[in-house]
């Protein structure tokens, strides 16, 4: 399976078009599935293809089958994306991800008869079009939108990228979002149709343009159509504890809690009023490998303030008693 690109900045505002806000943290896959990753699938559940119709007279166009083996045609590259698969096609990939028990690949998460998915319990899943949305327009440095997934706002730098040669990437780190293989994407609001995005190579650029997207009937495979994933970001709570020994507040002191990229993930923290302790629960991305708590000061009086921060009841770090807090104190991910 390929590498996950994590897409935090969760609560980002949307784009001019309604699209792309997302208040969770979330793993996408950096590039389409792969073709070899498809055909290891395929020869995992080999005694439900022909039921489940997963193998079928247009993937058989990249995809051999001797006997009871799938096999890449040649002239397939393993690398390349999978394509001649439709939504129902991935929806089964994903059920059986995250189960590879072959009595549930039909039903979860993804309940194909009926059209339902319990994405509470999901590991993986196909995105929709918010996720796909901000994972490919998204420049979360500035909080701006880019007009095209190459992280441009020129179509003029497009044309070149509909080429087999020339990759683009979008600020997150996805490779090809858009302009090479329409990306299929899940809208649970219909059964009949299914939506794809992004534009492909076969195409002007302007379908690639953020807030374009199209429906196409539920059985549509095509060779310009590839699928991406979506992975749960696995957190690990801390607990965040705030005192002032004078019983005053922290009086315009305050913490905030930064990534391993030094972007906030918390408001301003403080003491309003009081000694403490005022109890902070942190959900931390284990992804990120560490984060970083910042302390600001603003009056005299910081050495009144000081915090501990726990992860479940072991105290990791303390900062002391009648002392300003530590500036920067970088918490490593465990």
């Amino acid at each position: 399976m390929n590498n996950f690109c994590l897409i935090k900045n969760k609560n980002n505002k949307d784009d001019i078009t309604g699209y792309g806000s997302i208040d969770y943290n979330f793993l996408i896959s950096q590039s389409f599935i792969s073709c070899e990753s498809y055909v290891n699938f395929l020869n995992s559940v080999y005694i439900k293809t022909k039921e489940l119709n997963l193998y079928n007279q247009d993937i058989a166009k990249i995809i051999d089958l001797n006997k009871t083996i799938y096999t890449l045609k040649p002239h397939i590259s393993p690398e390349s994306p999978i394509h001649y698969i439709n939504l129902d096609n991935l929806k089964i990939y994903c059920n059986f991800l995250n189960n590879p028990n072959l009595k549930t690949i039909h039903t979860y998460p993804y309940d194909i008869e009926n059209n339902l998915f319990d994405q509470h319990s999901a590991k993986y899943w196909i995105p929709n079009y918010n996720e796909w949305y901000k994972a490919t327009y998204y420049n979360y440095q500035n909080e701006q939108y880019y007009t095209f997934p190459n992280s441009s706002d020129n179509i003029e730098d497009c044309h070149v990228l509909t080429d087999n040669k020339t990759n683009s990437h979008s600020p997150y780190g996805l490779i090809n979002a858009g302009l090479k293989f329409f990306t299929i994407i899940d809208d649970q609001n219909t059964d009949l149709n299914y939506l794809i995005a992004g534009g492909s190579s076969n195409r002007h650029p302007m379908h690639s343009k953020a807030g374009v997207k199209y429906y196409v009937s539920k059985e549509y495979k095509s060779n310009y159509i590839s699928p991406r994933i979506c992975k749960k970001s696995e957190t690990k709570e801390y607990t965040l504890k705030l005192y002032d020994t004078f019983g005053d507040g922290w009086g315009g002191n305050y913490i905030i809690i930064n990534d391993a990229n030094h972007r906030p993930i918390t408001d301003k923290l403080y003491i309003e009023h009081g000694y403490g302790p005022l109890t902070i629960k942190l959900d931390i991305d284990r992804v990120d490998k560490n984060f970083n708590i910042r302390y600001y000061k603003h009056n005299n009086l910081s050495y009144e303030n000081y915090y501990e921060l726990y992860s479940s009841d072991d105290l990791i770090f303390a900062s002391n008693m009648y002392e300003t807090p530590p500036s920067n104190t970088i918490i490593p991910i465990k």
